[in-house]
C-alpha cells in the first residue's frame, strides 16, 4: 500500500517509516497536519491508508481525519488515528471523528502491522465493491449485444446535449437509422447472422462519427447518432457517410456474405424542434420517409417531403 505518515515527532515518523518499509509498503511521511493535509489534496497518485498522530500543531489528527472524511473523491483513504492517551471517551471520540481505527502508543510493532493488515483487507473489499458497482453502471447504460450506449442512456444524454445546445446557442442533430429489411435476415440465415450484421453496424457506425458525438442502439434494428454541432446539412453529409459506410462492404456471416443497407432520418435542433420528444419524432418521420423513397437513402425532416410520405 502507499501509505501516508503524519506525526509532528521525528523519531515518532522515523520509526513508522522504517517498520512500515521494512513490510513492503510505500512511505510518505508529513511533519504536521497542514502537510499531510496538502499532500492528500494535491498527490495525484493518492494514499490507501494514513497513519495519523492527534496531538499536532495547526491541524491536529481529529482535524485532518474530519477533513480527510469530508472528500467526495475516490478511492477510499482509510485513516489510523495513533494516541498516547486511552481513555474510552477519547477513543470515541477518534472513532467518532472519522477515524476507521485508533491505536495507543507506545505499542508493539506486531500490533502496527497487525492493524495496517486489517486495513489493506477493508481496501481490498473496497475495491471489488467499488469495481462491481463500475460494471453495474456500465451494464446499466450498455448494449449488451452492441457494446453501445442502449435506449435509456441514449434518451438521458439527448435531454442533456440538448440542454447544452440551448446555454451554448449552438445547433444538435439527431440521426435515426433503421437496418434495412432486417427481419428477412433473420428470417431466411437465422438470428446468428443477424447478431453479427448488428454488431457490425454498431462498429462501422461508432468508427465513421467524431469523437465527440454519439452512437447508440435504439432497440431491434434501430440506431441513434448525435452530432454535436452539426447544422442541417451538416447533419445530412455525416448520415450519408454512415449510410456509405455501410453499403459499401458486405457484412460477413458464418452462412455468407450480407449485403447491408441504412435508410436514416435527419432532425436538427433548434430547426426542427427544441425539446427531445419532438426531434425524436422528427427524426423517425424523415425516417419514415427515407424508407418510402426506396430505401438506403437519407432524407432530412422537411414540411414538404415528410407528410406526403406518410400519406
Amino acid at each position: 500500500m502507499r501509505i501516508l505518515v503524519a506525526d509532528d515527532c521525528p523519531i515518532a515518523r522515523k520509526t513508522h517509516e522504517k517498520l512500515l518499509t521494512s513490510w513492503g509498503h510505500e512511505v510518505v511521511t508529513a511533519e504536521d497536519g497542514q502537510a499531510a493535509w496538502d499532500l492528500v489534496s494535491s498527490d495525484q497518485r493518492g494514499f490507501q491508508l494514513a497513519v495519523i498522530d492527534w496531538v499536532m500543531p495547526g491541524i491536529d489528527g481529529l482535524e485532518l481525519v474530519r477533513r480527510i472524511r469530508s472528500r467526495t473523491e475516490s478511492p477510499y483513504l482509510y485513516t489510523l488515528l495513533v494516541s498516547a492517551n486511552d481513555q474510552k471517551r477519547q477513543v470515541v471520540q477518534g472513532i467518532q471523528s472519522g477515524a476507521d481505527d485508533y491505536i495507543v502508543k507506545p505499542f508493539n510493532p506486531l500490533e502496527l502491522k497487525a492493524r495496517v493488515n486489517i486495513a489493506a483487507r477493508i481496501l481490498r473489499y473496497e475495491r471489488g465493491r467499488q469495481d462491481m458497482i463500475d460494471q453495474l453502471a456500465v451494464l446499466a447504460r450498455t448494449d449488451g449485444l452492441t457494446s453501445l450506449l442502449n435506449h435509456a442512456a441514449i434518451i438521458r444524454r439527448l435531454s442533456e446535449e440538448i440542454s447544452r445546445a440551448r446555454r451554448e446557442e449552438r445547433p444538435l442533430s439527431v440521426l435515426l437509422a433503421d437496418i434495412d429489411h432486417f427481419k428477412q435476415v433473420n428470417d431466411t440465415h437465422g438470428h446468428p447472422a443477424g447478431d453479427e450484421v448488428l454488431r457490425t453496424v454498431a462498429r462501422r457506425l461508432s468508427a465513421t462519427v467524431r469523437e465527440v458525438d454519439l452512437v447508440a442502439r435504439y432497440g431491434g434494428e434501430e440506431f441513434v447518432v448525435l452530432l454535436e454541432g452539426a447544422t442541417p446539412e451538416g447533419a445530412r453529409i455525416m448520415a450519408e457517410r454512415l449510410r456509405e459506410a455501410i453499403a459499401a462492404e458486405d457484412i460477413p456471416t458464418a452462412e455468407q456474405p450480407l449485403r447491408i443497407t441504412l435508410s436514416i432520418g435527419v432532425a436538427c435542433y433548434p430547426v426542427h424542434g427544441d425539446e427531445r420528444e419532438l426531434l425524436l419524432a422528427r427524426a423517425d418521420q424523415a425516417l419514415y420517409a427515407a424508407k418510402h423513397g426506396g430505401r438506403n437513402r437519407v432524407q432530412l425532416h422537411s414540411e414538404e417531403v415528410v407528410p406526403a410520405a406518410l400519406c
